[in-house]
């Protein structure tokens, strides 16, 4: 085989493990996010129309960045672009005369990987709040982190617990001017849980599922291929297996 096939050949082994890359780069969640938001479980509930939770309906990063409201906007921009946001919703409720307000958010990322990267940035953020009182536990949830925090100046408290499922991400938040919660936010976590589905991208779309390269596919190259661009082939493969 001339230099010239060699060259071919390996610009073709290359273009065929890049196009899985290619094909999810602009997933579409499926069902749409705003059909998993669950209703609240307690009773007395009705949708909020206050101005006290910034976020409602569809999000884009920019806007959930904006109702996080680091410190460091840059940072979490860059956060949520690396670990592959997608899109996002979010509903919230009032509760009266208690004054609760229940806010049930999804974010959605391209595979499980971002989603379980950002549960664990979000939880290292949460716990350095310099309201943090303490973490919340749950049974039968995985991966997730629940935490209560307080303001006794404001005054304002929430309990709070996010989780992982599939590619999603899922915040289940109550907040009160008094410190009366006692738990109420364990068994509206527990039907988001519930309700949500598996995933809302295939597993097969994910990023981390594109680094195996095709077995069908690297067979027949192998067939085709002989000397020396064997060898070429081969490390091209095993770089695209390789954990970035």
């Amino acid at each position: 085989m001339t230099r010239a096939g060699r060259v071919l050949v390996v610009v073709c082994v290359l273009a065929m493990v890049a196009a899985p890359v290619a094909s999810a780069a602009s997933p579409s969640p499926s069902p749409s996010l705003d059909t998993l938001i669950a209703p609240p479980v307690a009773t007395g509930y009705a949708d909020d129309t206050t101005t006290a939770i910034p976020i409602h309906g569809a999000f884009d990063l920019q806007e959930y960045v904006g109702f996080l409201s680091p410190a460091d906007t840059s940072a979490v921009d860059a956060s949520l672009r690396r670990d592959g946001f997608v899109s996002g919703f979010a509903r919230s409720w009032i509760q009266q005369p208690s004054n609760h307000i229940l806010l049930e958010l999804v974010v959605a990322f391209a595979g499980g990987e971002g989603a379980r990267r950002w549960l664990t940035e979000s939880a290292a953020a949460d716990k350095a709040n310099p309201h943090y009182v303490k973490a919340i536990s749950m049974n039968g949830i995985d991966p997730y982190y629940g935490w209560h925090l307080a303001d006794a100046i404001g005054p304002d408290y929430a309990d709070v617990i996010s989780f992982v499922k599939g590619n999603d991400f899922f915040m289940v938040g109550v907040d009160s001017p008094v410190d009366d919660l006692a738990g109420s936010v364990s068994g509206q976590t527990r039907r988001q849980y519930e309700a949500a589905p598996p995933y809302t991208i295939p597993p097969q779309q994910w990023p981390e599922g594109d680094r195996t390269f095709p077995f069908g596919q690297y067979a027949a190259l192998l067939v085709l291929l002989t000397g020396s661009i064997v060898v070429v082939a081969t490390l091209a493969v095993r770089r695209a297996r390789r954990p970035s």
